[in-house]
């Protein structure tokens, strides 16, 4: 998984926070890197890792992020 249509993943699990690298075909996002910057704030650590389906599944939180949607926020549990 790196993106959805013109918006970044971002996946929840405990305190951590992960969206894939560029380098699996990531957008650069504006908004993803406010959240990085806002999670951290809060307490969270951010990281770019390449995300498998599987991850998805047993996340705490999935959502996306976008300039033109802002975040798409649905609770996976």
């Amino acid at each position: 998984m790196a993106e959805g249509a013109g918006t970044n993943i971002v996946l929840v699990k405990g305190q951590k926070l992960y969206s894939p690298p560029f380098q699996d075909g990531a957008l650069e996002g504006i908004t993803c890197d406010s959240v990085k910057e806002i999670g951290e704030e809060l307490g969270f650590s951010f990281a770019y890792q390449s995300i498998t389906r599987e991850e998805l599944y047993l996340a705490d939180e999935v959502f996306f992020t976008g300039t033109a949607v802002g975040i798409i926020h649905r609770l996976s549990k």
